[in-house]
């Protein structure tokens, strides 16, 4: 199952972060949002050791951009994480009017407008997500010969200009 990391910076983050999150869930789409207030982490269990095994697990990631995000250390250590560490593609996820971030600049990005996500503004993001992740994917594989052996290698994220 394709596992996505969802990224956010503060309170308008969050709720979108969990539509995206429960859109995802609801299409059999393994989704973790790195919140505090998530369900599926036990009291019992260290949050940031958590979020370093969905970091680690995911096969990519979707990172919402709202104004939240140039406050928040946590998202941007994820974000750097996955661009220098983890290699794998990421969407930004960027509300209208919100500046990206600086490591986020000059790569393709997806625009929506409101706090309360329409059904075509997932349906869209699922779509492009899907097209990143064959991409990717693409870009992983090469031509071999019957009998090598093939490793996994990492990709530094999608630019598209």
């Amino acid at each position: 199952m394709v596992r996505v990391f969802i990224v956010y910076g503060g309170d308008e983050g969050e709720k979108i972060g969990r539509q995206i999150e429960v859109y995802l869930k609801g299409n059999n789409i393994g989704a973790f949002l790195a919140s505090p207030k998530s369900p599926e982490i036990s009291p019992s269990e260290k949050f940031f050791e958590r979020i370093d095994y969905e970091l680690k697990n995911a096969n990519l990631a979707i990172i919402v951009v709202t104004n939240g995000i140039h406050t928040s250390d946590p998202a941007k250590c994820e974000i750097e994480r996955i661009q220098n560490e983890l290699h794998y593609p990421y969407i930004p996820f960027v509300k209208k009017g919100v500046e990206l971030p600086e490591q986020l600049k000059d790569r393709w990005n997806m625009v929506f407008d409101n706090d309360i996500l329409s059904e075509s503004n997932l349906n869209e993001l699922e779509l492009k997500m899907w097209r990143f992740y064959i991409i990717w994917l693409e870009r992983q594989t090469k031509e071999s010969m019957e009998g090598d052996d093939i490793l996994p290698t990492k990709a530094y994220g999608l630019m598209v200009k």
